[in-house]
């Protein structure tokens, strides 16, 4: 009877690849900052470290906030959406090019290095996470 159950399930069950999703990003209360001198540090060792010279640091534009938000609408067939919520420590933005941090992380220079990274590589597609120098540079993905 279990088998039967399990093989039914599978032949009803939507095939993942059907499932589509939306990612938008938020802040609350932006803040534009000035970075600090571990700032620019931390741009000029990561170029360095990727070997990748970024654009110029003084046009990056800096801010705080109270929060910053990754929301992911899941849109399964024939299901009600789901929504995801995932507080971030920080978010690049290639244009206009900028950084938000959330208030608390400005300071984290795990936080900062991970953000410039994606600066320096200027990719901004979202697969930055799985680049060979993101690992190289230990800049890879951060825990929330």
């Amino acid at each position: 009877m279990t088998r039967i159950l399990a093989l039914l399930l599978l032949a009803f069950a939507a095939p993942v690849s059907a499932q589509t999703a939306d990612t938008t990003f938020m802040w609350w209360n932006p803040q534009q900052r000035t970075p600090n001198t571990m700032h620019s540090l931390i741009y000029e060792m990561t170029q360095r470290c990727m070997g990748i010279e970024g654009e110029p640091f003084g046009e990056l534009r800096w801010y705080s906030a109270d929060f910053v938000l990754r929301i992911i609408v899941v849109h399964p067939p024939e299901r009600a959406d789901s929504i995801v919520t995932e507080r971030l420590g920080g978010l690049w933005i290639r244009e206009p090019r900028m950084v938000v941090f959330d208030e608390e992380r400005f300071n984290s220079p795990e936080v900062v290095a991970h953000e410039l990274g994606h600066d320096v590589l200027r990719n901004g597609t979202g697969h930055d996470h799985d680049n060979p120098v993101f690992q190289r540079c230990q800049i890879g993905a951060l825990a929330p």
